[in-house]
């Protein structure tokens, strides 16, 4: 039986003190890092020191801190993990759809602006068809209009090849974020054997997660020791345990040289394209621009020029210019060089020569007799501005 007396009484206001300093540090560390990233709030657990049995029972001895908790949701980190998969993901496409609108844009140098001007140089002309200086100012803007095309074909080519460069880094991060969450397993698992609880190496850990989880859609969960496990949704292991894969990229000749995404295992035995197989995240998102967007955005550009090209000849091919080198006016002149498939119609876009080379060559009446009065034709061409042309839209829609 204990005999208890007064350096008991200083024993436990001893550990009184000692274990709400201890609730006051954890308070100071929570206060010091609440602008910290992905920290999680800490709170002190109080408990009861063991007593001591005496001759009127057991007597405590007091406090102290069972343990410093962290106020981590395991379900709700893992929901967030989803949700910052699908917004950088949406952020990616984004970004790039606001770069492609440039290409679109109204703006001075956009193919809007310059179908408009190519268009009323066909009213100005309708209006004097004998001009040389109008039928001139017809070619220059429909020049300009070819050149606008082949522009926004590049600029599409351009922006395509600006996300495929970033592929390379973005795999190579997620590579090396995978490796710090094996390490931090590592050493969670390692501290916590020794001291308890481990929860800013666990703040860390998780961090990393998301930083994944931004980059490429996984699926996060635990093991029987507390490791985290890290999968790409179609199965491939980025963390088990304390071992690690990696995403790297590789020319894929079935895409145009394109990179494509490769997973390798821990063991750096197996690799395997999962380009396919990848969602989610700034990858998932520029995966999706550079092979999707894009290339419907170049078919729909294509399909736009070799429209405009095709409705544009076919109505000038029907009229009359000027009679030219001492002969009578003649039909069946192109305006822009006829193209026999829509696919590279953008890149391709350019004047016939003849036309450049001889303006008389332009268009603008029905018949050989009414030239160079008759100005129908250059009507004809004005109005196809408000004509559905390409695939049933009109040019500006």
């Amino acid at each position: 039986m204990t005999v208890r007396g007064s350096f008991t009484t200083l024993t436990i206001g001893r550990n009184s003190l000692l274990a709400h300093r201890t609730a006051i540090d954890t308070v100071g560390h929570n206060l010091a890092n609440a602008g910290v990233e992905g920290y999680t709030r800490q709170r002190a657990l109080y408990g009861p020191m063991p007593g001591n049995d005496t001759r009127f029972g057991v007597v405590g001895n007091g406090v102290k801190i069972d343990s410093i908790r962290r106020y981590g949701e395991p379900l709700l980190e893992r929901r967030l993990d989803q949700d910052v998969a699908d917004q950088n993901e949406a952020d990616a496409r984004l970004g790039y759809l606001r770069q492609l609108e440039v290409v679109y844009s109204e703006g001075a140098g956009g193919i809007s602006n310059g179908m408009t001007q190519f268009f009323n140089s066909f009213r100005s002309l309708s209006r004097n068809p004998a001009s040389l200086v109008q039928r001139a100012e017809v070619i220059e803007r429909g020049r300009d209009l070819a050149v606008r095309f082949r522009s926004a074909a590049d600029r599409i080519q351009s922006l395509r090849s600006d996300l495929d460069g970033e592929l390379a880094a973005n795999a190579a991060e997620v590579t090396q974020l995978s490796a710090m969450v094996a390490d931090l397993n590592r050493e969670i698992t390692d501290l916590e054997s020794r001291a308890g609880g481990a929860n800013d190496l666990r703040d860390q850990r998780q961090n990393a997660v998301r930083r994944i989880a931004a980059l490429v859609k996984v699926r996060t969960h635990n093991d029987v020791d507390g490791n985290v496990i890290v999968q790409l949704t179609s199965g491939q292991s980025l963390v088990s345990g304390r071992r690690s894969g990696s995403l790297s990229t590789r020319p894929d000749p079935n895409n145009g040289g394109l990179a494509a995404i490769f997973y390798t295992d821990a063991d750096n035995a197996k690799s395997s394209n999962v380009t396919d197989k990848i969602s989610g995240g700034a990858i998932g998102g520029k995966l999706r621009g550079r092979d999707q967007i894009s290339a419907n955005a170049l078919t729909r550009l294509d399909r736009l020029a070799f429209d405009l090209q095709a409705a544009v000849n076919n109505v000038h091919s029907a009229g009359f210019g000027l009679a030219s080198g001492g002969n009578p006016p003649a039909d069946g002149q192109d305006f822009f060089t006829a193209l026999i498939n829509p696919t590279g119609a953008a890149a391709a876009l350019t004047l016939d020569a003849s036309l450049v080379a001889d303006p008389r060559l332009l268009a603008t009446a029905t018949t050989a007799g009414s030239s160079p009065g008759d100005n129908r034709i250059a009507l004809a061409l004005a109005d196809l501005e408000l004509s559905a042309i390409a695939n049933g839209v009109r040019p500006h829609d």
